[in-house]
């Protein structure tokens, strides 16, 4: 199984899910620079790892689950527009987002809802 790992690494409060450095066998993280590496792989339900505002502990979210945010330029065009759009477009059938807060994780808990939740 593929996880792409998405994240600002220069903003504090974007950067947790490319600091954690999780190592689970039979599973590959893939750091992804842009929306781009995502869509270049042929994943048809990617399985993404993202902060998430607002949650306490890890949790799976899927597309229709996100909530848009108004965009007035192309800096505005997060990971959410990307992906209903693709999803809109037949590119990807849906994707499985693992949501962790914004300031801590704890390691344990978020492997076992790997372990628990998803099929690889």
């Amino acid at each position: 199984m593929k996880i792409f790992v998405f994240g600002n690494e220069y903003i504090e409060q974007d950067n947790l899910a490319k600091k954690l450095d999780l190592k689970i066998g039979g599973v590959e993280f893939i750091d992804c620079k842009s929306v781009s590496d995502l869509f270049n792989t042929n994943e048809e339900n990617p399985v993404i790892l993202d902060v998430v505002e607002g949650i306490k502990k890890p949790m799976l979210i899927t597309i229709d689950q996100l909530q848009e945010t108004k965009s007035v330029t192309a800096h505005d065009m997060d990971l959410t527009f990307h992906l209903k759009m693709y999803k809109e477009l037949g590119t990807i059938k849906d994707a499985t987002i693992i949501g962790i807060p914004m300031d801590k994780v704890n390691k344990e808990e978020l492997i076992a809802l790997i372990h628990t939740q998803l099929t690889f």
